[in-house]
């Protein structure tokens, strides 16, 4: 088993690829077909990695539940992330959009009990520094 460091690296390159082409591909698509076309795309894309995997897992009611959660809260921040993008360039939009682990650790401290650590604290403190200091020196878009 690879150390999460690599899972993470892997993480990171491809977040960072998905943003770079959603920039792209909303120069020359309309936000609302990216969405469209993007549902049919995860489907055939989840079903040839489960092929691929051999992926035997069962299908539960509750695991559904949980996937429909995740799914709508996805769609609705590539919603607003698109929105942002008709506004804003990609090179300010990305660095912002990425500053979301902060809200996830808090949100994980608060109902998933988990605790954060005096560095980690550190850390959300400046990614929210970061964000706000991007924010601030930016101009709207132009073209």
């Amino acid at each position: 088993m690879m150390p999460w460091q690599v899972w993470i690296l892997a993480t990171v390159l491809a977040w960072g690829a998905w943003g770079f082409v959603n920039g792209m591909a909303l120069r020359h698509h309309h936000w609302q077909q990216l969405i469209v076309w993007g549902l049919p795309a995860t489907v055939v894309i989840a079903l040839s990695v489960a092929a691929i995997s051999g992926s035997r897992g069962q299908f539960e009611a509750r695991a559904f539940a949980w996937a429909s959660a995740v799914q709508l809260l996805a769609i609705a921040g590539v919603v607003f992330f698109y929105q942002a993008l008709r506004a804003q360039n990609t090179a300010i939009v990305v660095p912002v959009s990425a500053s979301y682990p902060a809200v996830s650790a808090l949100l994980a401290v608060v109902f998933g009990k988990e605790q954060l650590r005096p560095l980690q604290v550190l850390g959300i403190v400046l990614v929210v520094a970061g964000t706000v200091a991007i924010s601030l020196s930016s101009a709207p878009r132009t073209s």
